[in-house]
C-alpha cells in the first residue's frame, strides 16, 4: 500500500487508505500502547485530524454517551458506537475506525 497523501513523521505507521484518508498509528509508544491515530486528508500539515489511541479505544469499548453540537444551543447524545456511524461522524473518524477493524489494531 501507498500513502495518497504526503506524511513526514518518521514515527508514524502507514495502515491504509480508507475513505480517501490515509490512517496512522503515531507517536511511538506510551506504556507499551500506542499514542495517537490520525487520518491524513491532505497533502498541506494541517489536514489531518488526530485522536488518542487510548482515548479513542475507551470509547468504542465502553460505548460512552458522546454530546454532539449539531447546530447553535441543539445537541444530540447517543453512544460513540452509533455516533461513528451516524451523520454526525467526519470522514477522518469513519476512515480510523474502519482502519482499525480492518488491521485488527487494539493495542
Amino acid at each position: 500500500m501507498t500513502p495518497k497523501f504526503e506524511h513526514d513523521c518518521d514515527a508514524c505507521d502507514f495502515l491504509g487508505t480508507y475513505l480517501g484518508c490515509d490512517v496512522y498509528t503515531c507517536g511511538g509508544e506510551q506504556d507499551g500502547n500506542m499514542k495517537d491515530i490520525l487520518a491524513r486528508y491532505g497533502n498541506d500539515g494541517p489536514e489531518y485530524s488526530s485522536y488518542s489511541f487510548p482515548h479513542l479505544r475507551s470509547l468504542l469499548a465502553k460505548n460512552h454517551d458522546i454530546e454532539i453540537n449539531v447546530k447553535q444551543y441543539e445537541c444530540v447524545v447517543m453512544p460513540y458506537q452509533e455516533f461513528v456511524f451516524s451523520e454526525y461522524a467526519t470522514d477522518t473518524i469513519r476512515a480510523i475506525v474502519m482502519a482499525l477493524a480492518i488491521r485488527g489494531v487494539t493495542e
